[in-house]
């Protein structure tokens, strides 16, 4: 399995606690009235786009979610994010690289025009320079 997903629990995470579930071969998660973003790799990046070493990412948006596996058990928060390498290893609370869960976005900076009244300064200062030079 391979891929990504972002989810926003509703009606069905609000029914009772901890009712809803997502199983990976990595890692599993509860979600407590959640929103969050989570991309596995299982081949080393996805498509080549991305390079990231195999495993569950993870980005809390909204709420608390529980991520588990056999190895142990990490609760995330929001603004928070997780990693998980192996389906045996313990899922860490670790700083997740831009572009792994969520694509970068290159920011285009706009140059503003310049105003036609600053043209016409730089023009009489330069007049006023050469008549003082006469």
């Amino acid at each position: 399995m391979q891929g990504s997903l972002k989810k926003v629990t509703g009606k069905i995470g609000k029914l009772t606690e901890d009712v809803y579930e997502l199983r990976t071969p990595v890692a599993s998660v509860g979600v407590r009235g959640t929103e969050y973003a989570l991309r596995v790799f299982q081949s080393r990046g996805c498509g080549g786009t991305v390079d990231a070493d195999d495993g569950f990412y993870l980005e809390v948006i909204k709420g608390l979610v529980d991520v588990h596996n056999e190895a142990g058990k990490e609760v995330i928060a929001k603004g928070e994010t997780a990693y998980v390498p192996l389906p045996k290893a313990v899922p860490k609370k670790v700083r997740v690289e831009p572009g792994i869960i969520k694509p970068v976005v290159k920011k285009v900076e706009v140059k503003e025009p310049e105003e036609e009244s600053s043209n016409f300064w730089w023009w009489l200062l330069g007049v006023v320079g050469l008549v003082l030079l006469i």
